[in-house]
Formats: C-alpha cells, sequence, structure tokens
C-alpha cells in the first residue's frame, strides 16, 4: 500500500523551500495533502505547484486572523478542528508537521485522538522566538517531541542547542535517538553550475559579497559598520550587496551605501540566476551574520562556486560543512566578525575545498528520497475514517 501523507504547513504560502519539498516528493511518487491554515483570503493559491500525483492537492485555508495569532491554544485548536471538518474522508499513513509549535501542536492533536504517528521538523521561530519567550507552552512543546516518532532539525547547530538544553536533560537519550539532521535542498541550478575547484587568488582589493533580504534579522548594519572599519585599519575590502527591503534599517543601509561608495556596491534585487552566479564567481568571500537563520541557501549557493563564507555561530548551516569551508561568528560581536574576515582574507589558501564534494548533499531528488523512506518507516497507522460532525477537540 502507498503511504499517503498529511501536511501541516501553516507557513506554506511564505517561503518556496515548502513548495520545493512538495514537488520533489511529487515527482517520486509521494501522494501528498498540504494543508495550510493563513490570514488573509488573497493568499488562497500563493506557492501552488503542479502536481503530477493525481490524488495530491493543496488545501488553502484562510481561517486565521489578529486573535489566533495572540492566542496560541485557540489558533491549534481551530486548525485542528477545520482539518477534521474538511478532510473528513481521507485517510493518512503519516502527518509530517512543518514546525514544533505551530504545526507539531495540531499533529500531536490528531495523534492523540487517533494514533496517527507524525513526523515534526523544528526551524527558526521554534527554538529563537517560541522556546526561547513562551516558556508555558514549553511542556507541550516536549510532549509534542516525545511522541513523534521523528524528529528533523534542518541544521546540525537546532539539533546541538535543543538537546542540549538543560529543559530536556531528562529526554535527552530518547529525543537523540530518533532525531535526523535532513537540510533543505537548493535549486538544480547551483548544483549543475558548481564549480570544479574553488579559486584561491586573491583580489586586491578583496571582493566581499552579501546576498540576502536587507533586514535587522539579517545583521547587515553591523557588517557595513566592519568593512568601514577593515578599510581605516589598512585592510582593503569592498562590500558588494544584493538583496531588497524596505522601512528604516532599509533606509538606514541605504545612507551608508550613499556615504560610502568606494567601500559598499549595492546591486539591487537579483533574480536572474546568471548574473548572481557571476556576482558569486567575481567574489572572495561570502558574509552574512544573520542574528537567526533556519539554514540559509544563499551559504550553500556561495560554497557551490567555490568561495568560502561566515556565518552565525550555533545558527544556520553552522557544524555542517568542513572547516575550510569557512568561519563562524558571533553574530552581535564586530570585533568577533571583523577578526574572522581578516583570518581568512590572510590564510585565504587554507580555505580550499572542492564544491560539488561539499554541495551534493542539497539534491531536492535525494532528499525526497530520504523523506519518502522515514514516511514509509514511520507509516504503522492509517487515519480513520472521521464523521463530517465529528469535530469536537477533547
Amino acid at each position: 500500500m502507498q503511504t499517503k501523507i498529511l501536511h501541516i504547513a501553516n507557513y506554506y504560502i511564505g517561503a518556496k523551500v515548502y513548495k520545493n519539498l512538495v514537488l520533489a516528493l511529487d515527482q517520486i511518487g509521494v501522494e501528498q495533502t498540504i494543508y495550510t491554515a493563513f490570514a488573509g483570503q488573497h493568499l488562497v493559491g500563493a506557492n501552488q505547484p503542479k502536481l503530477e500525483v493525481p490524488a495530491s492537492k493543496i488545501i488553502y485555508r484562510p481561517i486565521l486572523n489578529t486573535y489566533t495569532r495572540l492566542n496560541y491554544g485557540h489558533k491549534t485548536k481551530k486548525i485542528t478542528a477545520d482539518i477534521l471538518k474538511y478532510i473528513s474522508d481521507e485517510k493518512f499513513n503519516v502527518l509530517h508537521a512543518h514546525t514544533l509549535f505551530s504545526d507539531g501542536r495540531v499533529a500531536y492533536n490528531l495523534y492523540k485522538r487517533y494514533g496517527t504517528p507524525y513526523i515534526v521538523a523544528i526551524r527558526n521561530t521554534d527554538l529563537n522566538f517560541f522556546f526561547r519567550y513562551f516558556l508555558h507552552l514549553r511542556s507541550q512543546a516536549r510532549n509534542t517531541l516525545l511522541s513523534a516518532k521523528k524528529i528533523i532539525f534542518i541544521s546540525e547547530a537546532y539539533r546541538k542547542r535543543l538537546l542540549a538544553h538543560p529543559y530536556f536533560s531528562n529526554y535527552r537519550d530518547e529525543l537523540a535517538a530518533k532525531s535526523i539532521v535532513l537540510p533543505n535542498g537548493i535549486d538544480p541550478y547551483w548544483l549543475n553550475n558548481a564549480v570544479i575547484l574553488s579559486h584561491q587568488k586573491l583580489q586586491a582589493p578583496a571582493r566581499l559579497l552579501y546576498v540576502g533580504k536587507i533586514s535587522r534579522g539579517k545583521n547587515l548594519l553591523r557588517l557595513i559598520t566592519v568593512v568601514i572599519r577593515l578599510n581605516s585599519s589598512g585592510i582593503k575590502c569592498v562590500l558588494h550587496i544584493a538583496g531588497s527591503g524596505s522601512g528604516k534599517y532599509y533606509q538606514a543601509v541605504a545612507s551608508l551605501i550613499k556615504k560610502h561608495r568606494e567601500l559598499l556596491v549595492y546591486h539591487g534585487a537579483i533574480t536572474d540566476k546568471a548574473s548572481l552566479l557571476s556576482l558569486y564567481r567575481e567574489s572572495d568571500l561570502f558574509v552574512m551574520p544573520s542574528r537567526k537563520e533556519t539554514f540559509g541557501l544563499v551559504y550553500v549557493e556561495a560554497l557551490s562556486q567555490g568561495i568560502p563564507v561566515i556565518y552565525t555561530k550555533n545558527e544556520g548551516i553552522d557544524g555542517f560543512f568542513p572547516p575550510e569551508t569557512g568561519e563562524s561568528v558571533n553574530c552581535d560581536d564586530e570585533d568577533d566578525i571583523s577578526f574572522k574576515i581578516r583570518k581568512i582574507l590572510e590564510n585565504y589558501s587554507i580555505y580550499c575545498f572542492e564544491p560539488q564534494k561539499i554541495t551534493c548533499a542539497f539534491n531536492w531528488t535525494s532528499i525526497a528520497e530520504k523523506y519518502s523512506a522515514i514516511y514509509n518507516s514511520v507509516s504503522l497507522n492509517i487515519f480513520p475514517h472521521i464523521q463530517s460532525n465529528d469535530t469536537t477537540i477533547r
């Protein structure tokens, strides 16, 4: 019998990574129903792929509002009831909750009621927002994790952080036994165009590159300050910036770019892959000291083009790659960021790696096959037929 998956992904409409996974699973024949709840009728149909498996579909449910955003318990109960109402005649082998709090609690509700096995993923907002600030929800998160068949970490850094947290000290071995690190994939374009060997000739001045949204979370203002300081101390480098933004933070960045045109080059948002490829290949070092990062696929794009990267300690790709691919930094410490940039520029030949070997793990097809194997391994029960009027959440 073919395994049938119910994805619970309430952030589906806002991130292409979900669409890419769904498409990759579709291409290997996995039957899927993607349920996504959100606020705003105008978002119905967003991120909708063309699926080849006949029975697969996306269920868009604009049922959330300001109140559900503020009341976590009401939100998860409402979503659970809505799933029971709108998928009342379907059967699923496995539930895939794509976040621990917003999606995982719903999967837990269904599991407690019907015994349907589920897997749950851990992402940025889970550890850096909900778990950090919503202390009253920690026991619910613990129960969700303990009842899950598998726990998927998008990065090794997040796996280490969760297992090392004192709150889970009594459950560490149990959680570790069912933990799997499985990253997101990158666009095949970058894998198909990976360079054979990284270049080792440093330019003068050195070309640093930032690719990403211009927002407070990406920490670009601090990076710009570091670049200005480096040049003042005799380390000649130019920072090339590609990305879009808005608001006061963007205006502050734009003001500095205008003031320091000799050190900062703004390329705007680059959507053409060939143009972005050229920018990567013309650069010496990729730098993005984000405050919080589930993974950060731009790091992998940069590595595919043979340039080392600077990333944030205990976030994103930290712990995923060998040391010759770059350096981790304390994102709040300008001295540390400055020191690591200098370290790479002054010892550039040490950061030598083969991009094709580094990036081969980010092929969406192979990632989908691993997910399929996980689904099959936990597919022990069937989501039962639910009467259309059976919507009480106990």
